[in-house]
């Protein structure tokens, strides 16, 4: 047994064995046939690889591929669009109101919430994609596009987090005694909190 850890398994081998064993691998993996300079072996090799230096080398086979920069080029024909618009509001915070009411149902049955950003943009899109292209100009229709969609977004973001001062800080508030001992009680001071909050 070795006294570099034999009983153990390891330390058998001698280091030139390892080396040789080493470059032997090296020496296979070069040799696969592919040569050194194709992408996807330089990036197994743990090389960077510029996105446009590959653009260039696929380009003789008539592969085109995009670099980062032009990945969702902006279409010519869009329109110009406006990104606060009444629709989006008025979609944006009776979505956000939706999840504020949940949120206090949620929080207090369970201790967890959730934000309503992703409900918000799908739900967004999902309504008022088709309402635009079926209702007439001047009753909300018109070009519905990805800038109208986040302001749709922030709207839900905004109205569904009012509904987390009930599940975190009026409950604190009535266990600390700071409120009086039902909230039929504080019916007014509870309206003028949530209105200050939602300004």
């Amino acid at each position: 047994m070795s006294s570099q850890g034999g009983a153990l398994g390891i330390g058998t081998a001698s280091d030139e064995v390892q080396i040789a064993t080493i470059k032997e691998l090296e020496k296979e993996s070069y040799d696969g046939g592919v040569s050194s300079s194709d992408p996807s072996v330089r990036a197994e090799k743990g090389e960077v690889i510029d996105v446009s230096q590959r653009e260039e080398e696929d380009e003789g086979d008539g592969n085109m591929f995009l670099s980062h920069e032009e990945q969702f080029p902006e279409d010519p024909d869009a329109p110009e669009e406006q990104q606060l618009t009444f629709r989006a509001i008025f979609v944006g915070c009776c979505l956000g109101g939706i999840i504020a009411a949940s949120n206090v149902y949620l929080g207090l049955k369970t201790g967890w919430t959730f934000g309503a950003s992703l409900f918000g943009s799908i739900f967004g899109f999902a309504i008022l994609k088709p309402l635009s292209t079926t209702l007439p100009t001047w009753a909300g229709g018109g070009y519905f596009g990805p800038k109208e969609n986040v302001c749709v977004q922030s709207a839900a973001t905004a109205a569904g987090s009012l509904g987390l001062i009930f599940t975190s800080g009026i409950p604190a508030a009535y266990q600390l005694g700071l409120l009086s001992a039902t909230p039929k009680e504080d019916f007014g001071k509870l309206c003028t909190f949530t209105l200050a909050c939602a300004y």
